[in-house]
């Protein structure tokens, strides 16, 4: 049983990581939401893997723009952007280690 369920999610998963980049449009209380949590974690985390609060936000709403509607707290919202940075940080440390081998 416990296999069954753990191969549904991992097809869930895969289905997810291959849907193609959002091109839509947000709705505008939703993107202002985005735009200042994306800019407030920018100032604080400063990335090495963004040139700019822009820069994260535009990679944001191309990787999670048909959900973010759903990230009505903004709690969660911020938990999903500082998230993404970790991962775009990791794929930039996976590189460079890459390079040194």
């Amino acid at each position: 049983m416990k296999g069954q369920g753990t191969q549904a999610v991992k097809d869930m998963l895969s289905e997810w990581l291959e849907e193609p980049e959002f091109k839509g449009s947000l709705d505008p209380e939703v993107h202002a939401e985005v735009s200042s949590v994306c800019q407030k974690v920018f100032d604080k985390y400063k990335p090495n893997s963004h040139a700019s609060a822009k820069h994260l936000e535009d990679d944001v709403i191309k990787k999670f723009g048909r959900w973010l509607h759903r990230y009505k707290n903004r709690t969660r919202l911020k938990r999903a952007v500082i998230n993404f940075l970790i991962k775009a940080e990791k794929d930039i440390t996976d590189e460079t280690d890459i390079g040194e081998m």
